[in-house]
């Protein structure tokens, strides 16, 4: 993934914040950057991450609103 291509997805922060968001998820080891190009890809944690914040909304807050009539 570029750069370029997250930004569209975090529209409120501006190029600084964003910036400084890429190297702060660099410094955590969540993304790590590919020699020589402006693309970064996840790393093993970030996808552990990633599936951690995924799994709450799919199994708690998706079946409770099934039954919220």
């Amino acid at each position: 993934m570029r750069g370029a291509d997250l930004k569209r997805y975090v529209a409120e922060l501006n190029g600084c914040a964003f910036s400084r968001q890429l190297h702060r998820m660099r410094l955590l080891g969540l993304i790590k950057r590919v020699a020589h190009t402006y693309r970064y890809y996840l790393t093993r944690l970030g996808r552990a991450a990633i599936a951690a914040a995924c799994s709450p909304s799919q199994f708690n807050i998706v079946p409770a609103l099934a039954f919220a009539n």
